[in-house]
């Protein structure tokens, strides 16, 4: 099999894993915004209720930084392939399960206790995937086409969103609606992963992986060597640089769309409805994204990404907020699509930061510390800002621009960084990121 065959069949891996992934995660917060809380919490005030539910949702975030710890350092010892598997399958079961969970009116409180512990189990396997699924897509990739092959695992995102959209959008549709349904969802999360694990099993080991093991290179401690030398900082950077791309995520495609939507008016279908057709509008344009990456460098376009979310944070809002539904379908497409540039490219630009001995470490340490930070809380504090101001917009509008312009701060830096030690748009190594 040749190179460039191998190269897709790695992204095509990276992808269907990632597609999954981001399926049975997104299922999660759809539910925990739409469902769980008159499922697993007590009756009572509708708002805190949902509140409560989208706190189980964050906690999946606290527990990405550890999964980031355990899967990076396997990544990088035993190798980026045998992670994916385990990460996809501890993923699809922990899913499978929270759809066969009994609500509170069942067993009482301890439904709620066993929701956490499952996303709890989700969290530490998406903390593990994306950073060795980056490498699988990326190290098998061509050089100068990093960027675009990197964004075959950020379309994961978008397309296991998309699936998972349409199938509640479906599902609330009929007559018994998502309160009867909600669990079909995830029971059929045990299909997918079985056919993600097909695919995976299927693709070989990254060629730099194999590098590094055939010279005995690989490193028996990869956090700790993170710390001895002196990798800190390049960790601190591009957590923040992806700060946006995680936390603007949750900002807008779980708060905005599927939460503050129904505060204005718009019914659950339509917020269904136009949860999809973000998805839609991620799965056309991450491509260009990564051609464009490629073309004028990663850092490049990712910093006018960030400034372009900071222009159009405002009108997103405002357009949610007008109750005109053709404003509501358009406004996070158009106004969005910076961040979703920024989002795009995090693979190719976190996987340019560290040497390939401890990659898979410092990639997955940084994302889920990004994620953590920027998107654990976000739709939680987003609907506590709206519950204290009374139903006030402006304040999240301002926790999206903060989150967008620290990650235009780290980029920059980076930026000057690679301009000052000579880097080119398109080296050898990952590190295709400056203009």
């Amino acid at each position: 099999m040749n190179d460039q065959r191998k190269a897709r069949r790695a992204a095509i891996g990276a992808f269907a894993g990632t597609t999954i992934e981001y399926y049975d995660f997104v299922i999660y917060g759809t539910a925990a915004a739409a469902v769980f809380g008159s499922v697993f919490f007590p009756e009572g005030n509708d708002l805190a209720a949902t509140a409560a539910a989208l706190a189980t949702f964050a906690v999946a975030f606290v527990a990405r930084p550890i999964g980031g710890m355990i899967f990076g350092a396997l990544g990088d010892r035993a190798g980026r392939k045998t992670t994916l598997v385990a990460t996809v399958s501890i993923m699809g079961v922990s899913t499978f399960l929270i759809g066969c969970l009994p609500g509170y009116a069942v067993i009482g409180a301890t439904a709620p206790v066993l929701l956490v512990v499952l996303r709890f189990l989700q969290g530490i396997a998406l903390g593990g995937e994306w950073g060795s699924a980056t490498l699988m897509a990326v190290e098998h990739a061509p050089a100068h086409r990093r960027g675009l092959y990197g964004t075959f695992v950020q379309l994961g995102s978008p397309a296991g969103s998309m699936i998972a959209s349409l199938l509640f959008f479906a599902l609330s549709a009929t007559n018994a609606g998502l309160q009867e349904l909600w669990r079909i969802p995830f029971l059929f999360a045990g299909v997918l992963t079985v056919v993600a694990l097909v695919i995976r099993l299927r693709v070989g080991e990254t060629p730099e992986f194999t590098k590094v093991r055939d010279a005995g290179e690989v490193s028996k401690q990869p956090l700790v060597a993170i710390f001895r030398e002196g990798r800190v900082r390049e960790v601190g950077l591009a957590t923040g640089a992806l700060l946006l791309g995680f936390g603007g995520f949750q900002i807008t495609s779980v708060f905005l769309v599927l939460v503050y939507a129904r505060q204005v008016g718009f019914s659950q279908p339509q917020t269904l409805l136009a949860s999809v057709i973000l998805s839609a509008a991620s799965v056309c344009t991450f491509s260009l994204y990564g051609k464009l990456g490629d073309r004028f460098g990663i850092l490049s376009i990712s910093i006018v990404g960030c400034l372009y979310t900071i222009v159009m944070a405002f009108p997103m809002f405002a357009m949610v907020h007008s109750g005109n539904l053709a404003l509501y379908l358009l406004a996070v497409p158009i106004c969005y699509a910076g961040a979703n540039a920024v989002f795009a490219l995090n693979s190719s630009l976190a996987a340019s930061r560290f040497p390939r001995e401890i990659r898979a470490t410092g990639i997955s340490v940084s994302s889920t510390l990004a994620a953590l930070l920027g998107g654990a809380f976000a739709p939680l504090i987003s609907t506590q800002l709206l519950r204290a101001t009374g139903g006030s917009y402006w304040p999240i509008v301002l926790f999206l621009i903060a989150q967008a312009t620290i990650s235009l701060a780290c980029m920059t830096v980076m930026l000057m960084q690679a301009r000052r030690v000579g880097e080119t748009k398109t080296p050898a190594s990952v590190q295709a990121v400056a203009a």
